[in-house]
């Protein structure tokens, strides 16, 4: 079981390696066979989908990755850790794994503060150069080849003393991609606001044209009626032609009853 505080697993087979000769191999992951006795790593068809401890999410680095992109993924079943071609164009944290054809190795990062961290080790900023104290405990074994297998065996590059204590790891910050702009729901939702605005001022200055059309209209019965009114009211005939009762026309004067 590995010594590291993200406690990195193997849940599909494999060991976990950690190959520090940079002379051969830089791999990390999960390896059917040992990889760091050679340049290429470990195989295709050794290489396994590497696991950690979800609660340490955040807490270390991503991985290098040689090709695909690196991904942690905390909330699949189990967490996933490794780097992923992505051909599918779903990552991994959505699909719930990498597909094993996707699947590529990771390596230590060129970073020697990130490296230090899959290495279990500090980075002494004492010098001008780095130096590394290790962390793991005097059970471990030694090999020049500097692997780290599931009974973990450390680098050469590191020393190892039963008297020194574990390191505190270095807690990362995992970064997102930040967002420009607007998101496309207030797009969407100020595009739905002004065409209702504009079927409101529609509908507004229809009714509004169509009121005063109505009050025009009444208005001008009103005026008609009041004028018939008045000619009533002062015994006006019809201002044309006045008739008689057997209905022969008596003058084309107007004629007036008061």
């Amino acid at each position: 079981m590995s010594s590291l505080f993200f406690d990195p697993s193997c849940p599909s087979g494999g060991s976990w390696y950690v190959c520090s000769n940079t002379g051969l191999s830089t791999f990390i992951g999960c390896c059917g066979a040992d990889p760091c006795q050679s340049v290429n790593g470990c195989a295709m068809g050794n290489l396994k989908p590497a696991s950690f401890d979800a609660a340490q999410y955040g807490k270390f680095p991503d991985p290098g990755c040689d090709e695909g992109l690196p991904y942690t993924c905390a909330y699949t079943s189990p967490p996933f850790l490794g780097c992923c071609k992505n051909s599918t164009g779903l990552s991994p944290c959505a699909q719930g794994s990498c597909p094993t054809e996707d699947l590529v190795a990771m390596k230590l990062s060129g970073d020697p503060l990130k490296a230090a961290v899959f290495l279990g080790t500090t980075v002494s900023n004492s010098t001008s150069s780095s130096s590394f104290a290790t962390s793991t405990s005097a059970s471990t074994s030694t090999s020049a080849s500097t692997s780290t297998s599931a009974s973990t065996s450390t680098s050469a590059s590191t020393s190892i003393s039963a008297s020194t204590p574990t390191s505190v790891p270095t807690v990362f910050l995992v970064e997102t991609p930040h967002q420009t702009g607007l998101p496309t729901a207030a797009i969407a939702g100020i595009a739905v606001g002004c065409a209702l605005f504009i079927v409101l001022a529609i509908a507004f200055l229809f009714l509004w044209v169509r009121t005063k059309t109505l009050h025009n209209t009444m208005a001008s019965a009103q005026g008609a009626k009041e004028a018939e009114y008045t000619g009533n009211l002062h015994g006006t005939t019809n201002p044309a032609v006045a008739y008689s009762k057997d209905g022969m026309s008596l003058n084309s004067t107007f004629q007036y009853y008061h």
